[in-house]
């Protein structure tokens, strides 16, 4: 599955890593654009040693300071396998070689959990759909293709069900994750 790095959740990665290290922390894209910064003028350029780096498949370590590169070290960003952006710091890479490290890894727990945060929603979605044309379409009319997804979901569509249909001002999220609570597994509801 293709997996890509947003610019919020580079934003907030700079952000966060910012507020407990005193160095300029950029993210770049698997492009080697920079898609946040600390130094917000350096957005949307490329980085060079964010290139070098996604080349390299690792590290590379800018130790002489340039018009056109400051110092400072870069490393990849996985997602699974693949190489979804670069972290880098700003500074002598012998005071933020380590901090690197460290960074690369909290973001990719950052991207991890974003992904099942997304992924969940989306299965979540999926269902609620399902459901909604479960309830519109009559036993007879099911087609093959319908019967296939609830096969795929582990919903045994033959099982007797009754519909109950609520309504009220005070129904929302919170009474919908309540009733949640009494059903069960071959159980549902959706709003």
């Amino acid at each position: 599955m293709r997996f890509g790095l947003s610019e919020d959740l580079a934003h907030a990665i700079v952000k966060r890593t910012m507020e407990v290290i005193p160095y300029n922390v950029n993210v770049m894209n698997n492009e080697g654009i920079i898609i946040a910064s600390g130094d917000k003028s350096r957005e949307g350029f490329l980085h060079k040693g964010a290139l070098t780096a996604i080349q390299k498949k690792g590290i590379f370590e800018v130790t002489v300071e340039t018009l056109a590169e400051k110092m400072g070290v870069n490393l990849p960003i996985y997602y699974g396998n693949e190489i979804i952006g670069v972290i880098g710091i700003s500074g002598d890479p012998k005071e933020v070689r380590p901090l690197v490290y460290v960074i690369k890894v909290v973001a990719e727990l950052i991207i991890e959990q974003q992904y099942a945060l997304n992924k969940d929603l989306e299965d979540k979605l999926k269902l609620e759909n399902f459901l909604r044309e479960w309830c519109s379409v009559s036993r007879e009319k099911l087609s093959e293709r319908f019967v296939r997804r609830a096969e795929q979901r582990g919903i045994n569509i033959d099982i007797p069900r009754v519909a109950v249909l609520m309504s009220g001002k005070r129904l929302g999220t919170t009474v919908m994750d309540s009733l949640k609570g009494y059903l069960h597994d071959d159980e549902y509801v959706i709003s």
